[in-house]
């Protein structure tokens, strides 16, 4: 078996592996039936003119392939904000390729305030392990 990832710098490139992921995901281990359900699709804030492209061409997959009947697109802060029951808050959102801090006011980033940072997951990984080593 091999595993292989879809992203690259957070970027797609390999749209097969993503739609192999999203039928395994939605039939095997949900058990739903896209056409009857509804979809929300989280996408980054500091989204690019490059990654924006993903937006297009997973509504496509959505559309075309599953049938969706209805397709809402969100900025995953925004959806942070709301899911702690506030409209308006200050996001840090850390994984491991990128840092990023992100002012929500009434439910609309503010893209200009928007900052990503340098200091990831896998920045960290390194210096952890080479600690852990050491007291080993």
């Amino acid at each position: 078996m091999e595993v292989l990832s879809p992203l690259k710098n957070g970027v797609v490139v390999d749209w097969n592996i993503v739609d192999n992921i999203w039928d395994h995901a939605l039939r095997e281990c949900l058990l739903v039936d896209p056409k009857e359900r509804p979809m929300l699709l989280a996408e980054p804030c500091s989204n690019t003119q490059e990654q924006r492209e993903f937006c297009q061409q997973a509504a496509e997959l959505m559309y075309e392939k599953y049938k969706v009947p209805a397709l809402f697109l969100a900025k995953n802060a925004v959806l942070t904000s709301f899911a702690s029951g506030r409209a308006t808050s200050l996001v840090i959102d850390s994984g491991g390729g990128s840092t990023t801090d992100v002012p929500v006011l009434d439910g609309y980033v503010l893209q200009k305030c928007l900052d990503r940072g340098e200091y990831t997951g896998f920045s960290w990984l390194l210096p952890v392990d080479v600690v852990l080593q050491v007291r080993v």
